[in-house]
């Protein structure tokens, strides 16, 4: 479901790009910008090597799959490996179910298969978005009955296979998969994005600030991309290690009456709760 963003005239407004439908078998490359902590990489290999390898039987489904599920539903992928994507494409493809093969978040997705988890940017959207981020199992469930089975939270999210999946389970992915229901069952109950109402200023270098941008947009809210149009009182979210962030253009965000804070203040709101916005304040003490 699709929710109305804020509107904004003016070419300085950054606002979510109304892209053409993509081939759904079709494939683009473009590099990532990763938010994640890069120590956590090792546990989500470790938390991918508990998932049952593929050429093993699957569990069987516990709910009532005597029909198949009759949605208009539209899956995206994240993290897969080769054999998990030959999996999906020979699946979905036989079951003609929707999808998109693509390494940009598409916000009319509904769902997201996610091999492994972690803050990648298309991870963020999905929760600021309220889509569903679901295991690999799900297409192996998928493919064991024939059809497109309905999904389940207590089988196939992220946050129930992490719960059981013991003790040495990385933090930071429980953070994800539970902030995952959290935001789908709100922005369900309150027909808002994570993001509504949201204006802001980005200070970051390039690839990143595009990034923050899309994520913000899709989240529902506008980022202005001269600091002379942001309004006052608006977001200044700020990237301390851009070589674009120095004293005096802090100075000039404050004088325009920004509210600034640290970039990560953004990922912090979709995976805290409850959310501290003290902790990411940006002052002159960051040069004392």
């Amino acid at each position: 479901q699709s929710f109305n963003n804020p509107s904004a005239q003016g070419s300085s407004v950054f606002e979510a790009p109304v892209s053409k439908e993509p081939e759904l078998e079709e494939e683009t490359i473009i590099a990532p910008v990763d938010w994640d902590d890069p120590n956590q990489r090792i546990a989500r290999e470790r938390i991918g090597s508990l998932l049952k390898p593929q050429n093993e039987p699957t569990q069987q489904s516990t709910f009532d799959s005597s029909q198949p599920v009759n949605q208009n539903i539209l899956f995206q992928f994240t993290s897969l490996n080769s054999q998990q994507k030959q999996i999906v494409l020979s699946t979905f493809s036989e079951l003609k179910v929707a999808y998109i093969l693509n390494s940009d978040f598409y916000p009319s997705c509904t769902h997201v298969i996610a091999g492994t988890l972690g803050r990648t940017e298309k991870a963020l959207c999905a929760l600021a978005t309220g889509k569903w981020i679901l295991i690999f199992a799900y297409v192996e469930a998928c493919r064991q009955h024939g059809f497109l089975v309905e999904v389940w939270e207590r089988e196939y999210e992220w946050a129930k296979f992490l719960r059981d999946s013991g003790d040495n389970v990385d933090v930071g992915m429980i953070d994800v998969a539970e902030a995952a229901v959290r935001w789908r069952k709100k922005i369900q109950r309150e027909q808002r994005y994570a993001f509504d109402g949201w204006i802001a200023f980005i200070v970051a270098d390039s690839a990143k600030q595009k990034s923050i941008e899309r994520l913000i947009c899709f989240g529902g809210g506008k980022v202005f991309t001269r600091v002379e149009d942001a309004p006052k009182g608006c977001f200044a979210f700020v990237d301390v290690n851009s070589l674009n962030f120095t004293k005096d253009f802090y100075d000039k965000l404050i004088q325009q009456g920004l509210k600034c804070f640290k970039v990560e203040y953004i990922s912090g709101y979709l995976l805290n709760e409850p959310f501290e916005e003290d902790l990411y304040i940006i002052d002159e003490t960051l040069w004392s």
